[in-house]
Formats: structure tokens, C-alpha cells, sequence
């Protein structure tokens, strides 16, 4: 992009003093001054909040203001037959550089004061890492959305997730994974939590994480290879011989399920793959077992086999699943 714009040359000379009074005095009395004038005393008002740098703001405006369509290069017009020439900003010349300046300005209100930071991984997307403000790291599965307000983050660490996310948090103050099932709280750990529909799963992977839910009397402490399930029926808590991987399964691409109903299983396959299982008469079924999310057809044989099930792709996106005879 070039940057060298004769207009943006004259604003910047203006704004630090180096026009000539006589161009001043000449832009005042078009009148053309005084709405940005304006604008530049708004902006000198604004502040950089505490959550980040002066540097790192001016970064991001700069990046952003790159975006604009470079305004119109400004005319020149002989004044009369000697080679003196002058400058000449056309009024409508001058009004598009106060609407510029003006969605300038708008974009750096954008870059100064924090916006709501949403998370939203599709359905077949690869694990999507993410890191916080405070260096605590979370990795979303697919179909999965995570929420935070970047401008409280120093006092209230707390993130809103809606799907399934693996979090590694670094040790500091409360922090809490707010889910439509039920909040989990930790001070420095590894888990994984699985939010969909009426189910809310939690598993610890390091220290401590205490989980809460309108559906429980009292809150659960879970520890390193500790879970719990907590579902529109009941809640289930298990315990298991720690893995010696310090992230889920799911992060490499393998599902492992342990007497899960089969609409859960199939549903995960669904959000892998892109594709509709038609599984009607066989939802509450129990299957264990593990696919992988790199091969279709070899995950339906996975899935159906144990279940003495049968299959039938009737297009790219719907299956049929059928007793086998």
C-alpha cells in the first residue's frame, strides 16, 4: 500500500503546527476546519485503558486504518501562466477527509476500549487453541463458543463456554467456566469440560476444580483422574486411573466413550464429520469404545459393529443406521 498520500501529508503538517498561517487562515475561512477541528479535540480525550499498552492500542489502530480506501489525491490548478503552483481541496475533497477522519476515529474508540472476546468454532473445525489475558490456555472442540470480558479479566477471570474446551490455567486468582448446566471454579489446574444440551461433563486432569450445578445439593471437588456427569436424569461421579497424557484424547483426533448413551457417541460423530446420523429406536443404548475423526466410514464400522448394526449413506450427509438381519 502507498502510504505517501499528498492529503495525509497536509492533516499531519496541521496537526503538529508546520502549515503556514497563510494555508491555515485559508482553510479557517472555508469553514472546512472546524468539524474536524472537532474531531481531533474528541479524540484527545480518550484514554488507554489500564489492560493495555499505549503501544500495543496504536498498533491495532494503525493495522485496522489500513483498511480504508485511501482517499482522493488532491488537485492542483495553475494560478495563472508562472509555474507557481498551489494546493486546491475541492470541498468535496474536504468533506470525504472529515468522514475518513471521523471513521478513524470511530475505529480507534474500537481499539482503545475493550470489546467482549467470542469464540466461535464450527462444526468440523480442528481444535482451536487459545490463549488468555493472564497466560492460561484453553483448546475448543468443534461447535464450541467461549466468551470473556477482556476489560475485567485482571479482577474476575471468568470465561462463558457453551461445547467442550480443555483449559490450563495458570495459578492467580478465582477462575470460573460459567456453562448453561452449571459453573466450574479452580485456582490452577488442568480439566476438560463437555457442555451440550442437558449434559455437562467435568474431568480433572491436575490439581483441584470444584464443580457447581443447580441439580446438586452440594458443590463436588474433583482431583487429578476424578469426573463427573451430570445429565436431566442423574449425576454421576467416577473415578479412574489418571492418564498419563496431560490433555484429552479429543485434542489428537480419538473419542473414547465408556457406557455412554449412543445419541452422545453418534452426536460427537455428527460434529466430526459434517453429516446427520439417523439413530431412532437406538438413542438411549449404552456403547463403549473409541473412533477417530480421520476416516467416515471407518468410524461407522467402529460404531455400528459392537451394536450388530448395519449402515446406509443415502447422500453426502445422511446416514442411516439399521439392525443388521
Amino acid at each position: 500500500m502507498n502510504t505517501n498520500n499528498p492529503k495525509d501529508e497536509f492533516l499531519a503538517r496541521w496537526l503538529d503546527g508546520r502549515l503556514p498561517e497563510e494555508e491555515v487562515q485559508s482553510w479557517e475561512a472555508s469553514g472546512d476546519l472546524t468539524g474536524l477541528t472537532q474531531v481531533v479535540e474528541e479524540a484527545s480525550r480518550l484514554e488507554v485503558p489500564a489492560t493495555r499498552s499505549k503501544e500495543q492500542a496504536w498498533e491495532d489502530f494503525l493495522v485496522r486504518t489500513q483498511q480504508i480506501t485511501p482517499l482522493e489525491t488532491p488537485q492542483q490548478t495553475e494560478l495563472d501562466s508562472s509555474t507557481t503552483k498551489v494546493v486546491k481541496f475541492p470541498r468535496k475533497t474536504l468533506m470525504t477527509s472529515l468522514i475518513a477522519a471521523s471513521a478513524a476515529i470511530l475505529l480507534l474508540i474500537y481499539v482503545l476500549i475493550p470489546q467482549p472476546k467470542k469464540i466461535n468454532i464450527p462444526v468440523g473445525a480442528e481444535p482451536f487453541t487459545l490463549n488468555l489475558p493472564d497466560g492460561s490456555k484453553t483448546i475448543l472442540n468443534d461447535q464450541s463458543s467461549l466468551s470473556y470480558e477482556p476489560s475485567e479479566w485482571a479482577g474476575n477471570r471468568e470465561v462463558n463456554l457453551k461445547g467442550e474446551a480443555f483449559f490450563q490455567v495458570e495459578e492467580g486468582s478465582r477462575f470460573l467456566v460459567q456453562t448453561p448446566q452449571g459453573q466450574v471454579q479452580v485456582l490452577g489446574t488442568s480439566f476438560n469440560v463437555f457442555v451440550r444440551d442437558d449434559r455437562l461433563e467435568v474431568t480433572c486432569f491436575t490439581g483441584k476444580v470444584q464443580v457447581k450445578s443447580p441439580k446438586m445439593t452440594d458443590a463436588t471437588i474433583l482431583t487429578r483422574g476424578e469426573s463427573v456427569i451430570i445429565d436431566k436424569n442423574d449425576i454421576q461421579a467416577s473415578k479412574h486411573q489418571p492418564s498419563q497424557s496431560k490433555i484429552p484424547t479429543w485434542i489428537e483426533g480419538s473419542f473414547q466413550f465408556e457406557q455412554a448413551p449412543f445419541s452422545h457417541v453418534t452426536a460427537e460423530v455428527e460434529r466430526q464429520f459434517g453429516v446427520t446420523i439417523d439413530v431412532k429406536g437406538l438413542e438411549d443404548q449404552k456403547w463403549s469404545g473409541v473412533f477417530f475423526d480421520d476416516n467416515l466410514e471407518e468410524t461407522l464400522r467402529l460404531i455400528c459393529e459392537p451394536m450388530g448394526l448395519t449402515y446406509t449413506q443415502e447422500n453426502a450427509t445422511y446416514i442411516r443406521l439399521i439392525k443388521k438381519p
